[in-house]
Parts: structure tokens; sequence; C-alpha cells
């Protein structure tokens, strides 16, 4: 199937095709037309989860199922169907299957500037921007980036450290007032913050 697309495609994205496994989560109308339309672009290996049957109202719009598949599985026959063109189609049964929630997650890298600055909700929030203060407020550079600006909040793109310090006449007392009275109660003042989560409270 991949070489009927060769003369279409550049080489690097021929490649990159040949070499990409993709999952179809659902069969109904749309699935079918995007499986039709990966298979006839090339893409080798194909995955299909959908846990319902076809029935006859579904005749009409999915046209990868006939009158004869109706009560069957619908992941199954599009499977059956997608290999007339493609033999590479797998179907996921579940309880057989692995299934996406059963693989590990990479832990998350990065967290966004504005989130554990206003409304950290993990302790690990509070860690990244205690540390992302620190590297601030002293000059280090941050080797990991953990922090991923917001570049409409100044405070939360990296500048809040910065900032007290070169206030005139700066102190540890007025940095701790800044960070710990101030901030917060600028942010009680933002009243849709609060309605879903516990207010944080000023120092």
């Amino acid at each position: 199937m991949v070489a009927r697309v060769a003369g279409v495609f550049d080489e690097k994205l021929t490649e990159a095709i040949a070499n990409s496994k993709i999952l179809v989560v659902g069969a109904g109308g749309i699935g079918c037309e995007v499986l039709k339309n990966l298979v006839l672009t090339g893409f080798p290996t194909i995955e299909i989860i959908d846990l319902d049957t076809i029935d006859v109202s579904n005749l009409n719009r999915q046209f990868l199922f006939h009158k004869e598949h109706v009560g069957k599985s619908k992941a199954q026959v599009a499977k059956d169907s997608a290999l007339s063109f493609n033999p590479n189609v797998e179907v996921i049964k579940k309880g057989l299957s692995q299934c996406y929630e059963c693989q590990p997650k990479a832990p998350q890298k990065t967290f966004p500037g504005c989130t554990i600055r206003n409304t950290p909700s993990e302790p690990i929030h509070c860690i990244v921007w205690a540390k992302h203060l620190f590297n601030q407020l002293f000059g280090e550079e941050d080797p990991d980036q953990d922090v991923s600006p917001d570049t409409a909040d100044p405070e939360a793109a990296g500048q809040a450290g910065a900032e007290a310090l070169t206030t005139e006449g700066t102190t540890a007392v007025k940095l701790f007032s800044k960070l710990f009275g101030d901030d917060i109660r600028y942010l009680l003042s933002m009243e849709n913050l609060w309605r879903v989560r516990r207010p944080p409270t000023p120092l």
C-alpha cells in the first residue's frame, strides 16, 4: 500500500507514514471515513477500538458495514473490510488486548507558570515554583527548565523574584510580604478562581 503513494508524497513523509502506528477510536460514521482515508493513504498498521455492534440504522452512513453484518462487532467488521485494502489492521478486544490506560505515562516535565504561581493544586507545583523563585532571586540558571512561561503574565514569566529584588530598599521582610501577602491578596480579588478551589490565606 505504501508503494502506491511513494510518488505522491516526498521520501521523508512516505517513510514517516510507513513507520507510523495509528489508533482509530470509534468505527461509526466518521470512524469509517477516517479508517478508509488512513488505509488508502498507506498507513500500514492501524488498530480500531469500538465496543458497539452494528445496527440497521448504521447502514446508510457507515459504508464499511452491510446488511449481513447487523448485530456483529463494529470493530471486527471494520477490520475485515479494511483488510481488503490493508492486511495490518488489528482489533483491540476488551479484556484481551492492552489498553491505553494500562500503559505507564511519562511524568510531566514542565508546568505552566500561571498554574504553579496562581493555582497550585499538587505538592510538585509548590516545589517547582519555589525552585523557580530561588533561581530568579539568586541569579542561578535553571537546568531543568521545568516552568513554561505565561508571556501574558510578566511575574509568571520569570520576573517575580528579579523584580522584587530590583526595587529600591528591598529587604527579606518586604520580599516575604510581597510574595506571601500582597500577591495572595491580589489573587483573592479574582473571585472566579475560588468558586471550586480552596482560597489561599495571606501570611
